[in-house]
């Protein structure tokens, strides 16, 4: 009997380290490693997709992509794993059209299918560009994507993406198409909400389609806020929050980073500790 006990506990101990979970859900482990500003690059089972990789802003706050990020991109790419690239909108802090336009040129020589999911607006700049119109997909709130950019019901490769538009966040930006999207694989729920307002409307919207949410990657007002943190906590019970969009070190004259991380260390509410995210490599797993 002890020799069955001790293959059962060496048996659940293999499963979870094979699939990142209990035995019993045999959940696989998703790796993600930050990149930019707001950018994630997601390591699947048998491929990777890069959410709002190449910020490029010329003089500003926020962390554009680093060369050695930008070539890891490319290297994924011209491997045939890097197979789809999601941008939440335009801004340069999210999005360059110029490391886009090679990436597609980059994916076409090495026979990628890669393909853009974004929004309307984006897709415009792109195409506009130059870009091929096949490979660019415009988000469709009725519409379900597979971890490819093709429309689907079911779940190729283990992911389906579902997103919304909302609020950018700033009255300036009222007229920018912000879009959030909502990630599922092997039973695990991912939100993305690129630069969303953190209003009641948009926690609502996505306590529509789940109050469980395992990791949220959120600009860090989303934590840093009184306020927001109270919406999100009224809607969603969240296991996981990264928190980004941070600016550099030498541009925070406001001191946003020092006094979210006091905002969260004081909160009283149930939502988790967040990880920041500052360092482009760091992963998150």
């Amino acid at each position: 009997m002890e020799q069955l006990f001790l293959v059962s506990v060496i048996y659940n101990i293999y499963l979870m380290y094979m699939f990142g979970g209990k035995s019993g859900t045999m959940e696989k482990t998703i790796r993600a490693e930050y990149v930019c500003n707001a950018g994630i690059l997601l390591y699947f089972a048998d491929y990777v997709i890069g959410v709002d990789v190449f910020a490029s802003c010329e003089n500003g706050i926020y962390r554009n992509t680093p060369s050695r990020q930008r070539e890891t991109i490319f290297r994924l790419i011209r491997e045939n794993r890097l197979k789809l690239l999601i941008f939440t909108h335009y801004h340069c802090d999210h999005y360059c059209r110029a490391d886009v336009l090679e990436a597609m040129r980059t994916a076409a020589e090495n026979d990628n299918p890669l393909r853009i999911l974004t929004t309307g607006q984006t897709a415009e700049d792109l195409i506009a560009g130059g870009a091929d119109p096949a490979r660019v997909v415009i988000c469709s709130e009725s519409s379900c994507y597979d971890g490819f950019g093709q429309p689907s019901k079911e779940e190729p490769g283990g992911v389906k993406i579902t997103g919304f538009y909302t609020r950018h966040d700033g009255h300036q930006y009222e007229n920018v198409e912000n879009l959030v999207f909502l990630m599922t694989y092997s039973g695990q729920k991912i939100i993305f909400t690129g630069d969303a307002a953190p209003d009641a409307v948009l926690f609502e919207r996505i306590g529509h389609w789940s109050k469980q949410i395992d990791r949220m990657f959120v600009p860090f007002p989303f934590v840093g806020l009184v306020s927001a943190r109270k919406k999100m906590e009224k809607e969603l019970q969240v296991k996981q929050v990264a928190a980004f969009h941070l600016p550099r070190p030498e541009c925070d004259s406001q001191g946003w980073y020092a006094n979210t991380c006091k905002v969260c260390a004081q909160a009283k509410d149930s939502l988790p500790e967040p990880v920041f995210l500052t360092d482009p490599g760091t992963d998150f797993s």
